[in-house]
């Protein structure tokens, strides 16, 4: 089997990059075009609960034009603030 990896990328990995705004448009241009044409996998989110007035969700989406997938994960800790946690 390949050895795969992940590549995390930091905000000052991102802006080493040095894409334009130009280019970030354009790429979510052709995006949303092939979102709009049905040419994607985005799953429902999965999602878990921590407790009772918590959860974790996983948004993952594939778009096989691009050859790019990608990951957003949402998490909700309504209480924390009273806590001192984000």
């Amino acid at each position: 089997m390949k050895n795969l990896s992940i590549l995390y990328l930091s905000y000052e990995d991102v802006e080493k990059i040095g894409l334009t705004m130009k280019e970030v448009i354009e790429t979510l241009e052709k995006m949303f075009a092939l979102k709009g044409q049905g040419k994607y996998e985005m799953p429902p989110k999965p999602g878990i609960h921590t407790r009772k007035d918590a959860f974790l969700h996983a948004m993952p989406a594939y778009i096989p034009d691009m050859n790019a997938a990608g990951i957003k994960w949402v998490g909700g800790y309504p209480e924390n603030y009273k806590k001192g946690l984000p």
